[in-house]
């Protein structure tokens, strides 16, 4: 029990360095803000680094000071990974990457859960339908790495889970293969929302 205390207490410390107030945006944004262009210069860039890392490093600091001076959201460099790839360069205090890439990875996250919730919302638009936003919180819960669960309250899925449960009794269930992340790979090649019924 000491044990599992013992990594629930490093877990919150993790969470606080990274996802808390004074953790790893607002250190990001205040070297961006402090120093402007120079900051790419300031921050620690190995020797070592390969032309990718360099490169890497590069377009996450411009994607920063783009959306600081206002310039808009040029392409993330971290788009196309999945989520728990993202979550590990996020959560990765070994050095590897420097506070602007983790933060430049955290809002590919975000933009990945802001897609994940639209895609589910569309179905209370169209069809009244809510069991796949229930379904896509579970399975988001689920995949959260024990630092990044602290963001989200406890007991939330079971609660979740209870109100899947009263959906799929007033609509059927759904199969027990959906995902919602399946769903959005899928998403182009449909043209329709309908939600696949158990059966």
């Amino acid at each position: 029990m000491a044990q599992v205390d013992a990594q629930n207490d490093q877990a919150r410390d993790k969470y606080e360095r990274v996802y808390g107030t004074h953790g790893l945006g607002k250190t990001a944004w205040l070297r961006v803000r402090m120093y402007g262009a120079e900051a790419f210069k300031q921050s620690e860039v190995s020797a070592e680094n390969s032309p990718e890392q360099l490169s890497r490093k590069q377009k996450s600091f411009e994607f920063l000071l783009s959306i600081h001076e206002g310039r808009g959201r040029p392409d993330n460099p971290f788009a196309g990974l999945s989520r728990s790839e993202l979550a590990a360069i996020v959560e990765d205090e070994s050095g590897e990457y420097t506070d602007e890439e983790r933060y430049v990875a955290d809002y590919a996250k975000d933009g990945l859960d802001f897609e994940c919730f639209q895609t589910a919302a569309s179905f209370i638009f169209s069809a009244g339908d809510a069991r796949p936003v229930y379904r896509g919180y579970i399975e988001l819960l689920d995949g959260l790495s024990p630092v990044e669960r602290f963001r989200y309250p406890a007991g939330d899925r079971e609660k979740v889970e209870r109100l899947l449960a009263q959906e799929e009794q007033r609509l059927g269930k759904l199969p027990a293969e959906f995902s919602i992340w399946e769903f959005m790979a899928q998403k182009g090649q449909r043209m329709d929302t309908d939600v696949p019924e158990e059966g």
